[in-house]
């Protein structure tokens, strides 16, 4: 478990995490970035995080306090575990997950009895998600796309790719993305790209040069051009702040 100040602060930046983070809102509302996508998540609400997602706190209110499991990936229940990420919850589901916290506090130094605690509050989490679905189902070819996007940004970065995974054209898969979500297909490449660039600057120790590599980019000029332009800021400039 972590407390809302450090996992908070840690979130400043975009951060990528192995394991499944389950983020309880207790108090404060706050907006964050998850992958591709900004969530507003109100007081009282409950954030799953996938393994494997870069996710940034744009904004929160003064004196937020959020309550973080952080969840070995084996825990998880299933692959689309995750698929509706931001939930509101009632009086009595706040109140469930809560004992589930404070009894995780609790269990922190019995390894195995936590372990049977997380696996239960996995599966309380998706029981929640299946009896709010509904209205928050993504489009499927959008919810496809951006899985897609996920998977492959670091190397394709034109339509055609996508469009040809899907067995659509580039024209009627990006028509179909943008009714869905509002943004354009490349906007939600770019997004991902910039996203993943931030993090490597900020919490890892390869060169420049090697996330330029990493990144499929032709050459440093060419990445410094790139994420200025969508940041406002050099690779270097970015890395100092």
């Amino acid at each position: 478990m972590t407390g809302g100040c450090d996992i908070l602060e840690k979130l400043r930046y975009p951060v990528r995490f192995d394991e499944c983070l389950v983020l309880l809102v207790r108090r404060g509302a706050m907006q964050l970035s998850l992958n591709l996508d900004t969530h507003d998540v109100r007081e009282r609400s409950l954030l799953v995080v996938a393994p494997g997602s870069i996710v940034c706190l744009s904004a929160a209110e003064p004196g937020a306090d959020v309550a973080c499991a952080r969840i070995p990936a084996e825990y998880v229940p299933s692959a689309d575990f995750c698929r509706q990420p931001c939930l509101e919850l009632s009086d009595g589901e706040y109140a469930l997950i809560e004992d589930y916290y404070s009894l995780a506090e609790k269990l922190a130094s019995n390894k195995e009895s936590l372990g049977a605690l997380m696996t239960s509050l996995m599966y309380t989490v998706a029981a929640l998600q299946d009896g709010h679905a509904g209205s928050c189902e993504d489009n499927r070819v959008c919810g496809k796309f951006l899985e897609l996007v996920r998977e492959h940004h670091r190397s394709e970065r034109g339509m055609a790719f996508y469009a040809r995974e899907l067995s659509l054209t580039p024209k009627y898969l990006s028509k179909l993305v943008k009714q869905a979500s509002g943004r354009s297909g490349p906007q939600w490449i770019d997004s991902m790209v910039v996203m993943e660039a931030k993090h490597m600057l900020k919490y890892s120790r390869k060169s420049i040069g090697e996330i330029v590599a990493y990144l499929h980019f032709p050459s440093p000029g060419v990445f410094s051009k790139y994420f200025k332009t969508h940041t406002g800021m050099t690779p270097s400039e970015y890395r100092k702040v």
